[in-house]
């Protein structure tokens, strides 16, 4: 494996492998595995049906605010370092936040030249189709066109955090695609994986003999996956 594929220890390969398997098998695994509360809630979806990301999260711990910093050039201070702390592979997670638009074209533009893979934020974007055009995959709890500045900001960064409820570690994998977000404990990473390949393969063969008359009751009694 190069060294670009890896940042830090960080297998980039593996997340990559992971966005192409997607949400369900991620969490299909997680089942396996007896994990059962790492898929976030419904209100969380993607701005366009074909945004697709697995990276690892850079958590943003967000608070509402009821006025601007006494000193403008604070503005957007935390904000501002939670995109430039990010790396290759990175997926912001944002925790919930209400009432104003935390992400928009320019954070995005700024987080694809450090190299992030997306956002994925249990609070409201804008800038909606700048981001769309640009192809910057981003989840979101909906749209809102108030800036945050007096209104959301950044409280911490890099520490655990609750996003579409479910609680986000560091470095935790995060699966995104139309069908949902899915957040893989870090130490899991390797292991959900290989499953995940292993019951596409099995899918794979399942549905070639279903394409040629074999009964769902028969395939699934010979391959065991749904």
């Amino acid at each position: 494996m190069s060294a670009r594929q890896r940042t830090d220890g960080r297998d980039l390969e593996a997340v990559n492998r992971l966005a192409e398997l997607g949400a369900a098998l991620a969490s299909d695994c997680l089942d396996r595995l007896g994990v059962t509360d790492m898929v976030m809630d419904a209100r969380i979806r993607p701005l366009t049906p074909g945004f697709r990301v697995a990276g690892y999260a850079a958590t943003v711990k967000v608070v509402a605010v009821d006025a601007p910093p006494a000193d403008f050039s604070d503005a957007y201070k935390m904000e501002i370092a939670a995109v430039d702390a990010l790396q290759p592979g990175d997926v912001m997670v944002v925790s919930e936040s209400d009432g104003a638009a935390f992400w928009g074209e320019l954070l995005a533009s700024a987080s694809r030249f450090r190299g992030a893979a997306g956002v994925v934020a249990d609070s409201c974007a804008r800038d909606a189709n700048a981001l769309i055009d640009m192809g910057f995959p981003s989840f979101v709890r909906g749209l809102d066109p108030r800036d945050s500045y007096g209104r959301v900001d950044v409280e911490e960064i890099a520490v655990p955090v609750d996003c579409g409820g479910v609680t986000v570690r560091p470095g935790d994998c995060v699966v995104a695609d139309i069908d949902g977000v899915v957040v893989v404990p870090a130490e899991r990473v390797a292991e959900v994986l290989a499953l995940a390949e292993e019951k596409r393969a099995t899918e794979s063969t399942m549905r070639g003999e279903l394409s040629t008359g074999l009964s769902m009751e028969a395939a699934f009694a010979k391959f065991k996956v749904l």
